[in-house]
This record gives C-alpha cells, sequence and structure tokens, in this order.
C-alpha cells in the first residue's frame, strides 16, 4: 500500500480515531518456469535492473529492464517462459538474450510464421526463442539455452507514461531501480503540447506530443445497440458499475431506445419491450456467463441491424478463442468499445472504433455523445519540391502529404518521423466545430539523453504500424504483409 503524504502508520496506531487514506499500488508477479511433460518448475530470477530514460516534453519513458536467472531446477540445457504482465499503455519495443558474450535481438513476426520458424528450427537441432505479447497486456518469451547452474541474462525495454515499476518478483531477487535523466513519475501524458529530438537508427527523429481536446456534446442518438459478451471472462464485479453507468448515459439522453444482443459461442436478440433502459438493464441482469467468444457473430449482428441504430455499444475484451480479428461491415453506425477490464484486446478494440468512427470508452459513457476528435492536417516549411520528391530526408507519421481524418484518443496524438530538412510544423485538430492549431519549432527543441533517444524510433515504427492497421480496417484489406516488414525493419512497433 502507498499511504498519502500527511498520514503514517505509526500516527495511525498512535491515534485510531484518526482516519488514514491508504491507495491500492497493483503490482503485477513476474515469473520464469521450465515446463516439463508432467510439471511446471521455477526458473530462479536473480537480479532485476531497470533504467528508466524519459522523454519529459512528449509524457513518454523508455525503461529497460536486465534480467539475471539461474537454472537451478533442472540439469542440462532447458527453455524457460518468461511471463511479464505489463501495466496498461506499456508496450515492449525490443528483446535481447545474452549468448556466448553476444546480445542477440529477438526478430518479431507474424505468430503463425513464427511458430513455423520455431518448429523449423528445431528440427535442425538449433536453440530457438519465440516471443509474444499475448491477448491482454501480457508479454511472454521463451528463452534458450538456459545452462544449469550457470546464470544467464536478458534484457527488454518497454515504453510507458509512468516512470514507476510496478512489478513483483518475489523476495529472492534483488531489485535496483535507475534514473537516466531527471526524476519525476508521469502519471499520464501531459496537458501541453511538446516536441523533442533524438538520434537513432542512424538518424535524426522528432516526436511532437499533442494533447486531447474533446468535442462539444451534440445530440443524443435516438436508438442504441448494445452488443454484450457473455462468455465465462466477462463475469464479475464489473458489471454493476457497467449498469451504472448505462443509467448515467440514458440521464443524458432520456428518449433514447436500447436494444440488446447476447453474443459468446452464439448471438442472441432478447426481447426489451419498449426499450427503455431500465428494460435493458433488467436483461442484462439476467443473463449468464459460460464458454467462449466468437467475434465473428459481431459483425454478423451488425449486417442484421442495419441501419436502424444511430450507434452501437460494444462491451467485451476482444478475446477470440480462435484469435480471430473480423472486419466490420462497411456501413454500419458508430461501434463504442466499452473498455473496463485489467485483460482486454486493445489493439482489436481501438481498429473496430477507428473503422467505425467510435470511440474507446475507459469511463464513463459519455464521450459517445460527441463527435470524434480528430487530426485533421500537418504542415511544414518544406519546399514544395521536396514536398512532392521527397529528397530532403523528411518522413512523417501520420503522413502530412494526405488529407488527414485521423481519431484522436483521449491519451492525444504523437507525431513522429525523422526530421531531415524541416525545422517547422503546424498540426490542426478539429474537435466538433472547432479546429485548433498547435506550432513546433523542431529547429529549437530539445534532444532527450542517448538512453531515450531510441524510444522516438520506436515511436515513430508503433504510429506507421498503426497506419497501417487503420488503413486496412477502413479499407478492408490485409495488410499482413506490410505490417510484418514493419515488425522485421524496427522491432516490436505493435503488442501484436
Amino acid at each position: 500500500p502507498l499511504v498519502l503524504p500527511g498520514f503514517t502508520p505509526q500516527r495511525a496506531m498512535a491515534d485510531a480515531t484518526q482516519p488514514v487514506a491508504v491507495l491500492s499500488v497493483q503490482r503485477y508477479p513476474v515469473s520464469f518456469h521450465y515446463f516439463g511433460e508432467a510439471t511446471s518448475l521455477p526458473v530462479k530470477i536473480l537480479k532485476a535492473s531497470f533504467h528508466v530514460c524519459p522523454a519529459p516534453t512528449i509524457g513518454q519513458n523508455l525503461i529497460r529492464l536486465e534480467l539475471t536467472v539461474l537454472n537451478d531446477c533442472h540439469p542440462g540445457d532447458i527453455a524457460g517462459k518468461l511471463k511479464l504482465p505489463l501495466p496498461p499503455g506499456a508496450t515492449v519495443c525490443r528483446f535481447e538474450f545474452l549468448r556466448n558474450e553476444k546480445w542477440y535481438p529477438a526478430t518479431p513476426v507474424e505468430a503463425k510464421k513464427a511458430k513455423e520458424v520455431v518448429y523449423k528450427e528445431k528440427e535442425k537441432g538449433r536453440s530457438v526463442a519465440a516471443t509474444s505479447q499475448t491477448q491482454g497486456n501480457v508479454f511472454e518469451i521463451e528463452v534458450s539455452p538456459l545452462k544449469y547452474q550457470v546464470p544467464s541474462q536478458c534484457r527488454l525495454w518497454y515504453s510507458h507514461s509512468d516512470t514507476e515499476v510496478p512489478f513483483d518478483f518475489g523476495a529472492d531477487t534483488t531489485v535496483e531501480v535507475k534514473h537516466e535523466g531527471p526524476e519525476g513519475a508521469l502519471h499520464s501524458p501531459p496537458s501541453a503540447p511538446g516536441a523533442c529530438l533524438g538520434e537513432c537508427f542512424g538518424q535524426m527523429h522528432f516526436a511532437c506530443y499533442v494533447p486531447f481536446s474533446p468535442a462539444a456534446a451534440s445530440g443524443a442518438p435516438r436508438s442504441v445497440a448494445v452488443l454484450w459478451d457473455t462468455s465465462a471472462s466477462q463475469a464479475g464485479d464489473h458489471l454493476a458499475l457497467r449498469l451504472e453507468r448505462l443509467r448515467q448515459l440514458a440521464a443524458m439522453c432520456p428518449d433514447t431506445r436500447f436494444e440488446v444482443w447476447s453474443f459468446g459461442i452464439g448471438m442472441k436478440k432478447e426481447s426489451s419491450g419498449l426499450g427503455t433502459v431500465e428494460e435493458a438493464i433488467s436483461l442484462l441482469g439476467a443473463l449468464r456467463y459460460d464458454g467462449g467468444t466468437d467475434l465473428t457473430l459481431v459483425p454478423k449482428i451488425l449486417e442484421s441491424l442495419g441501419s436502424a441504430p444511430e450507434a452501437v455499444m460494444l462491451f467485451t475484451d476482444g478475446m477470440d478463442n480462435l484469435d480471430r480479428r473480423p472486419m466490420m461491415p462497411a456501413s454500419c453506425p458508430p461501434v463504442h468499445c466499452i473498455v473496463d477490464q485489467a485483460s482486454v484486446n486493445l489493439p482489436f478494440l481501438s481498429s473496430v472504433c477507428m473503422s467505425t468512427g467510435g470511440h474507446v470508452l475507459k469511463a464513463d459513457y459519455l464521450p459517445m455523445l460527441r463527435p470524434q476528435t480528430t487530426l485533421s492536417g500537418i504542415q511544414t516549411d518544406q519546399s514544395g519540391e521536396d514536398f512532392v520528391m521527397g529528397e530532403d530526408g523528411f518522413v512523417c507519421c501520420p503522413d502530412h502529404r494526405l488529407h488527414l481524418q485521423w481519431p484522436i484518443g483521449e491519451e492525444g496524438v504523437w507525431i513522429c518521423g525523422v526530421r531531415g530538412g524541416v525545422r517547422k510544423l503546424s498540426v490542426q485538430l478539429r474537435a466538433g466545430k472547432d479546429l485548433k492549431e498547435y506550432d513546433f519549432d523542431l529547429g529549437t527543441a530539445p534532444e532527450v539523453a542517448a538512453g531515450a533517444a531510441p524510444l522516438l524510433g520506436y515511436l515513430f515504427a508503433r504510429q506507421q504500424y498503426a497506419a497501417v492497421e487503420r488503413d486496412g480496417a477502413v479499407m478492408g484489406m490485409d495488410l499482413t504483409k506490410v505490417r510484418a516488414d514493419l515488425a522485421v525493419k524496427y522491432g516490436f512497433c505493435s503488442p501484436e
């Protein structure tokens, strides 16, 4: 527990009549295991060393975690699996394993291809590692060989807006944290725009942060379809809060009618009478939870709805039994995805919102009454010739040459790229009827420390990956090869 300033445990014991305010800090247990034919044995984590490298002007940090592990559980060389749950918003950028005095990076490929590569390499008698960031925010990697009674080392980098390291390794692990640069935790993106530069991957990269600006509320939808996942993973204490937030939404739009559909392995339209919110809540409260989730049912329900509802609320963690990522119908109302659980498939839910014009709702549901805030334009001091030919080395994502309507979430947006010959950059955000402009001078932007510089390259790659995912979702295209090429070139540029 974290005790707030002004309160101490000693004071609480001395005067039990005085209230003590305590915050619960969530810890994420890290594990390393060897899996035999019928057993699972822990691989000892001797040391965990964190190096926190901040980029404060854009509200991000690059955090390097170095692990020293010991195989003292099984004679001979073994493969151990590292499981690292991540706090919300954190993404692994790179992983390396020390073998014969050399660091070997993990090369990310599409999941199916990775399994094929591992199988073929093991057939040849070679030791390989297979890695994945599983559904939900959990990073896993199988590392080999771990020699018996010989310490092994591996390291990974992840980005996050918070400098805290909320991990639990157990009492036998030595944990140290080093801050490279100014200390001070960033618990959320900054409220003001900012920019920075960093030399990485052989080029001068830049990143500009633009904060979220909400649009004014518009007219309430006349009808809302509620799509409710009834798989076993959806049962829990969060259900009562969901129903209360539905009541809050209905209080702001009393004339809205609600239609309820349940889905899991099958789908069903629930009888809703007049469509009042209380009838919908009564139906939802009577649902039973069991089995898994077939996400291909979601577009089927949307197709059956047609244009009748003006908005759709999707209540699911986005985790499909077979890891399917279905496309939404080309013409369907905005789909707003509710994200209120610790483990969710956020990339899939985000793509659903982007392709349909909906919001990712992480707290109350009132943002769905507002138009989306969008990135509507990026302008630079690039010459006309360089704009067409691109010979000055400037590269930007989102692409400044395109007509943009890029949805912006509450976390804001990062404009990233290679600076080249550009010094001035202007970003336009449209929030409903309001147009806001943010100006950046890359010629005077601060340069981050060397340890944080690769973060700008990772952010650039991540934005490129997101652009490919967004375009694929909107156009209904399978851009698997493009995504794979990006991943091989830049590393872990997505939670995928």
